[in-house]
């Protein structure tokens, strides 16, 4: 499109001194409705997203969002050997080679990284088709992170005892680990308020129904209950090799005290 040179001749024609007040007042305003427009829309776009943050945030998290459980699961239905003891749990049992921790080749581990208890309840299958002899439990963390109440972990985790008795399997239950002082994802003292009470759920769990129960935190934490640096990597949450020697310890003691 082009526009003769006579289109703009207001601007170049010379002005008087209240013409040029009037034109510097409309291109001011011309300026302000222009930047207003562009706020407007940042902060409607803004909104937008905190709405859609808060409708995420408001919806119950499912086992199944979490994409490392479908991997695992469908890894699980290629293994077919029998394993006497079992590692069922999270990411603690996930990162560390459970055989060669204890010398041994006869575990399988069933630990997922970021899976909560609902989903090791629906999953149970893949330890019951090893015919394990013992069953070692841990878990929770998650589901504190996406605030699952402690007494609905505490009935996941008693269901899944009895699923274990059921099939003349020992379950052996393991004290939640509180976080460091780094964990950056929740609060460290609220999430270690909750893992406290969790702890206390399962202890009274294990002396109702009769169950080993590891619990190695004394052995962990300072005085204001978070995990020592030397114990925790620098996440805040996840295992050194200096911890992983003293849980081997305790599993180790827990498989003698058995007969394993």
């Amino acid at each position: 499109m082009h526009y003769h040179p006579a289109t703009f001749w207001f601007i170049f024609a010379p002005m008087s001194p209240n013409g040029k007040l009037k034109l510097s007042l409309i291109l001011n305003l011309l300026l302000i409705a222009a930047l207003a427009g562009i706020f407007t829309r940042q902060y409607r776009k803004k909104q937008e997203e905190q709405k859609r943050a808060a409708e995420e945030a408001a919806k119950p998290h499912l086992y199944t969002d979490n994409p490392q459980y479908a991997e695992q699961t469908d890894f699980y239905t290629l293994f077919g050997t029998q394993a006497n003891i079992v590692m069922l749990g999270n990411s603690h049992y996930y990162r560390i080679h459970w055989n060669e921790l204890l010398g041994r080749g006869d575990v399988a581990n069933r630990g997922i990284g970021s899976d909560i208890t609902e989903g090791y309840l629906n999953r149970m299958q893949s330890v019951l088709s090893a015919s394990p002899k013992i069953c070692f439990i841990e878990g929770g963390g998650n589901d504190i992170f996406w605030k699952v109440p402690v007494d609905t972990i505490l009935q996941h985790i008693g269901q899944i005892t009895r699923i274990l008795k059921d099939h003349k399997i020992k379950p052996v239950l393991t004290a939640l680990f509180f976080a460091g002082h780094d964990f950056p994802h929740n609060d460290s003292s609220k999430y270690n308020n909750q893992v406290a009470l969790l702890n206390e759920g399962l202890h009274r769990m294990a002396i109702a129904d009769t169950l080993p129960i590891i619990d190695i935190n004394k052995q962990l934490i300072d005085k204001d209950r978070y995990l020592k640096r030397e114990y925790v990597r620098g996440d805040g949450i996840h295992l050194t090799s200096a911890a992983y020697a003293i849980w081997r310890d305790s599993v180790n003691a827990v498989l003698n005290r058995e007969g394993f």
